[in-house]
């Protein structure tokens, strides 16, 4: 193959190519370049310097790297650039400075696609950080505004269960205490839901202390006087490291779930210990029961349970059991049995 044909190979190949590319001599004077190269303005350069104006760069900074690319070739010059092109739309373009110490060769690759996804990509970043505030913002608040109504009614009602009420005003009061503890609970599961960076504070939990207050607070609710919540196998001086809230928040969920799911029966607490330390607890309760194939299931957000015909919640108690035990380092699983459900708090993971 003549030495001409070779010529006319290699520039077949320089017109064709999808980069920009322009060739430089030691006077920095371009001497040839590509088609694409010449796209990019109305009237192409005829100087490294003027080439460097055009696209709004550090013309004597680069001007002097690229000049001290002719005395040390192996070693490439980067530097990017970003103007209006001929058509006025704004473009981006990585360039490479290569000499062989006689001619510098410009490659410059289209970077214009990638840093409007960068762009667009920070402009989403900002937006989402603008409404994560304004949630945190929102949850704070609505925190404060319906709490605070909500402990006042509470606590009023607690004031006239304890004055001279007849019968049937004693039940009124109750029954206000009872849905507005209800309510302040649903409150909670929300809050604990919608809650993305947790703190969690692990220190040691009286496990048998934690599980009277949520029991005595159930027993006062039971419809059925003959149903009793039984507390199992648990020594008096048994504690376990734990967030002391998020454990109470767990245990009321799934006792509430218990008792929501099963009318008749006892519901068992029973604690299961090795020598030292308790390393799960059961809740055991004799209602309707989970089927095999929603075991998975069970735990996603807003599911409720299909058979029971009375009110059952918004279907997130047993979703936000699962976030704070996983946020305590616990695990929570359902094994359903013969006769209703058993669920289990693994107090170690490798329950």
């Amino acid at each position: 193959m003549s030495s001409s044909t070779i010529k006319d190979c290699l520039n077949l190949v320089l017109q064709t190519s999808m980069e920009h590319v322009v060739l430089l001599d030691q006077n920095l004077k371009i001497i040839d370049a590509n088609t694409n190269f010449n796209r990019l303005f109305d009237i192409a350069p005829t100087s490294l310097e003027a080439f460097i104006t055009r696209i709004n760069s550090e013309t004597t900074q680069i001007e002097k790297k690229i000049v001290k690319c002719f005395s040390q070739p192996e070693t490439p010059f980067r530097f990017s650039s970003s103007f209006l092109n001929k058509k006025k739309v704004q473009t981006w373009v990585e360039w490479t400075a290569k000499t062989d110490g006689q001619y510098c060769v410009l490659i410059g690759s289209d970077a214009t696609k990638y840093q409007r996804t960068v762009k667009a990509l920070n402009t989403h970043r900002k937006q989402v950080e603008t409404q994560k505030k304004t949630e945190d913002l929102f949850v704070a608040k609505m925190n404060h505004e319906l709490r605070t109504p909500l402990n006042a009614i509470i606590g009023y009602s607690q004031i006239l269960l304890r004055s001279q009420l007849p019968e049937d005003g004693k039940d009124y009061a109750q029954r206000i205490r009872q849905n507005g503890k209800k309510l302040l609970h649903q409150i909670d599961n929300v809050l604990s839901f919608s809650d993305t960076e947790p703190v969690v504070n692990i220190e040691k939990v009286d496990l048998f202390q934690l599980l009277r207050v949520v029991i005595d607070e159930f027993e006062l609710t039971l419809d059925n006087h003959d149903r009793l919540i039984e507390l199992k196998d648990i020594r008096h001086q048994d504690a376990i490291d734990a967030d002391y809230d998020r454990l109470y928040h767990v245990v009321r969920n799934l006792l509430d779930n218990a008792i929501k799911f099963s009318e008749n029966g006892n519901i068992e607490l029973v604690v299961e210990s090795d020598k030292y330390t308790p390393v799960a607890l059961h809740i055991v309760d004799q209602g309707v029961g989970v089927c095999n194939e929603n075991v998975d299931s069970i735990f996603a957000p807003f599911q409720k349970g299909m058979l029971l015909l009375n009110d059952c919640g918004v279907g997130l108690g047993l979703s936000v059991a699962k976030k704070l035990c996983k946020e305590m380092g616990f695990k929570l699983n359902l094994q359903p049995t013969e006769i209703g459900s058993k669920f289990t708090i693994s107090f170690r993971l490798d329950q």
